[in-house]
């Protein structure tokens, strides 16, 4: 039974904590309503943003209150406020990059036309066939690339380089197909 009690009275104190959290966090809001709100608007543009970091930084006042030792509460609260302003971007990001991944995992081929893919597979062996002339690991890097479709990750693997030098010998072979096809062509600059 004294246990019970202990519970119920470590209940009760932490519910007087939590009403007195909320209760200084609105004491914040309605001081300095008019700041925070512009602060908000200077930081995001979009106004379902601003709603959103309006209600999460009154969140977070209640979950961490202003230090009794603060200076300038106006900093304070825009620190916080560029602060949730970040989190929330990255977490926007995180999302976008991991619905990209998922997209790029279920798209299915659609059919295409099959004198598109017979113009296709004959630039690409014209192109492949260009290639040749160029340096072995520029040729190699443009034939992984664009030969076999290849990630460039596991290209560079492949060639037993770094991730960045297959980008720049990618890089490189191709501005000397397009050099060399401006030639054929004569378009020479």
């Amino acid at each position: 039974m004294a246990q019970m009690e202990q519970v119920l009275s470590f209940e009760s104190n932490a519910s007087q904590d939590n009403q007195e959290r909320v209760r200084l966090a609105a004491e914040v809001f309605r001081k300095y309503d008019t700041e925070i709100r512009a602060m908000i608007r200077f930081t995001v543009r979009d106004p379902a943003e601003a709603d959103d970091l309006f209600q999460n930084l009154f969140l977070s006042l209640v979950a961490k209150p202003l230090p009794p030792d603060i200076r300038s509460i106006k900093r304070y609260l825009y620190k916080a406020i560029l602060h949730d302003a970040i989190t929330q971007a990255r977490r926007e990001q995180c999302h976008r990059r991991h619905i990209k991944i998922y997209a790029s995992h279920q798209s299915r081929p659609r059919a295409e036309d099959p004198q598109d893919i017979l113009m296709r597979t004959e630039r690409m062996q014209a192109i492949l066939q260009m290639a040749k002339t160029l340096r072995p690991s520029e040729a190699k890097a443009i034939f992984c690339e664009y030969g076999l479709d290849c990630d460039r990750q596991h290209a560079s693997q492949d060639m037993g380089i770094k991730r960045r030098s297959f980008a720049k010998y990618l890089w490189r072979g191709l501005s000397k197909l397009r050099h060399t096809t401006l030639i054929r062509e004569g378009c020479d600059r």
